[in-house]
């Protein structure tokens, strides 16, 4: 028994293990909880996001931090802020265009297949925006012998730990 997602489902690697517990562990005919999900990736305009991660930097735009001057870093931070996932909730409405999806079977997925995989993209904007960042979320489905039942991590859904 496992919770294999990590954020934006495939963050902190947790997926490989799964995949490698079922490699080694999993009886023939035996079931995968869950087995398959899509990850969706869309633009966003943020700007309350965006001056948020820009004001993380002032701490470097100090002058005389006991006496040493932390202006010369402030772009490095600023470069590094910018290259992290930032994880929360993402409005609907702060979507820029309609996602597109990579869908990940778990029952066929290898271990290399996951450690590199591309998303082709092509979005078609409804209007002039500032494009702060593109928002990746997922579904994932649990096999059930009458219904399957899906988790998701949609913006337009209920929030959940992910």
């Amino acid at each position: 028994i496992s919770e294999p997602l990590g954020i934006a489902l495939v963050n902190e690697r947790m997926l490989e293990s799964y995949l490698a517990a079922r490699d080694q562990l999993l009886k023939p005919g035996g079931k995968l909880f869950p087995d398959f999900a899509c990850m969706y990736v869309a633009p966003f305009s943020d700007d309350a996001l965006y001056n948020e991660q820009v004001a993380k930097t002032t701490f470097w735009s100090q002058n005389s931090f006991y006496g040493f001057d932390l202006n010369c870093l402030r772009e490095e931070a600023l470069a590094f802020y910018f290259s992290q996932p930032v994880v929360g909730p993402v409005s609907p409405q702060s979507l820029l265009a309609a996602p597109v999806v990579k869908q990940f079977n778990f029952n066929t997925l290898t271990i290399p297949e996951l450690k590199k995989f591309t998303i082709p993209f092509q979005f078609c904007m409804g209007g002039m925006s500032m494009l702060h960042g593109f928002a990746l979320w997922f579904d994932c489905r649990f096999p059930g012998s009458q219904r399957h039942i899906y988790l998701s991590t949609a913006p337009h859904e209920p929030l959940t730990h992910w």
